[in-house]
């Protein structure tokens, strides 16, 4: 129900065609770089089979029937960490493959978020939520912390274009 697998003649820009190109899709998707009144970023730290190991990552996941992206990332940022935020940026909606293209993810920066109400994330399990120095999730990054290139997009996006 997650993925769609397609194949499709491609019409190349120097006039070549591929036959038979295979994609692959996903419903689209969304991260939220959130952070508290005095700076620091929710994080959740949890197990990512992607990436095969304990990640910090960011608040995030699938739009649902009905939503826009926005919608979704205010819905999956109270969902998962039990955080809203009134101060929000977008920052982009991108292919998560070059080629492949798997579905587009839409990044947004949200500003001093509160706490609301009690997590209720539903399917994750073993997640903590940290909150996160934009320091020591740079350092983070470094390390490998940081572990999927979605995360790591999202950092980078948000703290140069909406510090």
């Amino acid at each position: 129900p997650h993925i769609e697998l397609s194949a499709e003649d491609v019409a190349l820009p120097d006039g070549r065609v591929v036959e038979g190109y295979f994609q692959l899709n996903s419903r689209p998707s969304c991260a939220v770089v959130a952070s508290v009144p005095d700076g620091r970023l929710i994080m959740v730290r949890q197990y990512k089979h992607g990436a095969r190991k304990v990640c910090l990552t960011f608040p995030g996941g699938r739009k649902e029937a009905g939503e826009d992206l926005f919608e979704t990332a205010q819905r999956e940022l109270q969902e998962e960490t039990g955080y809203a935020a009134q101060a929000w940026t977008p920052l982009g909606e991108f292919a998560i493959h070059a080629n492949q293209h798997m579905g587009v993810c839409g990044l947004f920066r949200a500003k001093d978020a509160v706490r609301v109400a009690e997590p209720n994330a539903g399917d994750l399990e073993d997640m903590q939520i940290v909150l996160v120095s934009v320091a020591d999730a740079r350092a983070a990054l470094a390390s490998g912390e940081i572990g999927l290139l979605g995360d790591a997009c999202a950092l980078g996006l948000a703290l140069s274009l909406a510090p």
